[in-house]
């Protein structure tokens, strides 16, 4: 990197590795604003709200957060506060769709399941109107799990999720969990033998 007030000077010797470095940092850059572009239903992140105003990264954080507090809580009706009428959620969950009232039905299931269940939020990564959260649930199997009943086991499991927010809500998420890890955990899948009796095959 050049310093102010001096020049960069590159010795004829080495213009092949120069090229390099500046052909791996465009590829990069481009890699990123790719990538950027496809998460959200292939939409392009945008750095600012709809009104046009620039966005605000620790309002779009807080927002967010308010998200996982909401789970945390088992409260569904703060939810309403979070999500746009119109957010969806990608992939599924086991056995629902895509919409609110969905999503509702599985928090609970999975509260029911997992009475104590709760996600440590670790990482957010705002890019725009776009956030990128790391997570660790935890929680104690009280309940039916995808067809493995109440074992008393505790819980852990890594998840990621990517939120798009508008206007103050969240408006699509998608969000990849390690759900065959709890199942091992709590007995519902040897990965030596397979699924364990009662366990629905995939």
């Amino acid at each position: 990197m050049e310093r102010p007030g001096t020049k960069l000077s590159v010795s004829s010797a080495a213009p092949d590795r120069t090229m390099r470095f500046s052909l791996r940092r465009r590829v990069g850059a481009l890699l990123a604003v790719v990538l950027v572009g496809t998460v959200g239903g292939g939409r392009r992140s945008g750095a600012a709200a709809q009104d046009g105003t620039p966005a605000d990264p620790q309002e779009i954080e807080a927002t967010v957060q308010r998200y996982y507090d909401a789970y945390n809580a088992g409260n569904v009706d703060a939810l309403d506060d979070v999500l746009a009428p119109d957010w969806v959620d990608l992939p599924p969950q086991p056995g629902s769709g895509t919409d609110i009232e969905n999503f509702k039905a599985v928090l609970l299931g999975s509260r029911s399941a997992f009475p104590d269940l709760f996600f440590a939020t670790q990482d957010f990564i705002v890019e725009g109107n776009q956030v990128a959260v790391r997570s660790t649930a935890t929680g104690t199997h009280e309940g039916t799990f995808l067809g493995v009943a109440g074992t008393g086991k505790p819980i852990e499991f890594h998840t990621i999720d990517i939120h798009r927010v508008e206007a103050g809500r969240i408006v699509e998420t998608h969000h990849v969990e390690d759900l065959l890890g709890v199942l091992i955990q709590i007995g519902g899948f040897s990965p030596a033998a397979g699924p364990a009796a009662g366990t629905p095959a995939p």
